[in-house]
């Protein structure tokens, strides 16, 4: 919503009669609110990108989660990347809209194909889930890397805790 304020504030401001002074002021603030946009959103592309060549390499059909927390727990800008990357290819194990029941595909229990227990989902996204042997075989894709800012996939184990430290995010 930021990119309509931005614009709609141009929009208004652009009927007001203002001094040379004010009008350099308004175009420098301009430039650096799209120009902080635009970053933010090649930052977005360029992860999604990567986490679309990643899933890309796993097997077809196969059940993929990647819980892509921020460290504040805030709703994150890449929280449905791997929905979007898994269409046609794979399942995004940890969809909510299956296990919610308010949308036209629905998890039915002990499905193969997704959670079908909405607290299940909950704890995925709040990396708080542990691997259950039926989950199996379940893929992980997260940040890793010395930044944080590559993207890596690996298998995991029964046992094994979404998000916690041994994952590297």
């Amino acid at each position: 919503m930021s990119l309509a304020a931005g614009i709609t504030l141009c929009a208004l401001l652009a009927e007001v009669r203002l001094n040379r002074y004010e009008k350099f002021l308004l175009t420098i603030s301009a430039v650096m609110f799209f120009g902080f946009v635009f970053r933010d959103t090649r930052e977005f592309n360029r992860r999604e990108d990567q986490v679309d060549a990643v899933v890309a390499r796993l097997p077809a059909g196969s059940r993929v989660i990647g819980p892509f927390l921020n460290e504040r727990k805030l709703l994150s800008p890449l929280l449905h990347v791997i929905d979007r990357a898994c269409i046609g290819h794979c399942f995004s194990y940890a969809s909510y809209e299956p296990a919610s029941r308010q949308f036209r595909v629905r998890a039915e229990p002990k499905n193969s194909v997704v959670m079908a227990d909405y607290a299940d989902v909950g704890a995925v996204e709040l990396g708080q889930y542990r691997v259950r042997a039926r989950d199996l075989p379940l893929f992980l894709v997260y940040s890793c890397g010395p930044s944080l800012r590559e993207i890596c996939s690996r298998e995991l184990r029964a046992g094994e805790v979404i998000g916690s430290p041994a994952e590297g995010h």
